[in-house]
């Protein structure tokens, strides 16, 4: 592959699909595959068209941790995907890789991420949380707080 070719404007050239976009992602390193998806005129387009595991690989050949902007650009669909990969062994949640997917999409847009967790995400939060969180009801005739737990209003 030609890694300094460019399309018929001048724009960056990187197949969108298919073998031509795995050949790809074997030949570039990751760096120049991430700067050639966001120089692309329709990044975000093509990122939201790629078959989620195609994102996937994309993501692991680029890095996790420096794939924030293709994480921003994904769909819900593929963040959907791409936890569901890592997170699922077959009826087993693995909750470190689940927490480490929360956390990159958190980092590409927490607001979104919020919002997903309250729709569409709502029984991997509840999950997720139930598996974390160890709700208590504090004595209320002491002011003290178990050792171990806090107070949301701090009383």
């Amino acid at each position: 592959m030609d890694k300094g070719r460019q399309g018929a404007g001048g724009e960056p050239w990187l197949p969108t699909g298919g073998l031509a976009l795995r050949r790809a992602v074997e030949e570039l390193s990751g760096t120049s595959l991430l700067k050639a998806i966001l120089e692309l005129p329709n990044a975000r387009q093509v990122v939201e068209e790629m078959a989620p595991t195609d994102l996937f690989w994309i993501v692991k050949k680029i890095g996790e941790e420096d794939s924030s902007q293709l994480l921003e650009m994904a769909s819900t669909e593929q963040w959907q995907h791409l936890v569901d990969l890592e997170g699922w062994s077959r009826d087993r949640v693995h909750l470190d890789a689940v927490r480490a997917w929360l956390k990159r999409l958190q980092a590409a847009d927490a607001e979104r991420l919020a919002l997903w967790l309250l729709q569409e995400g709502d029984l991997l939060a509840r999950f997720f949380l139930g598996r974390l969180l160890d709700v208590t009801l504090r004595d209320h005739d002491t002011d003290e707080v178990p050792a171990g737990f806090f107070s949301l209003d701090g009383v």
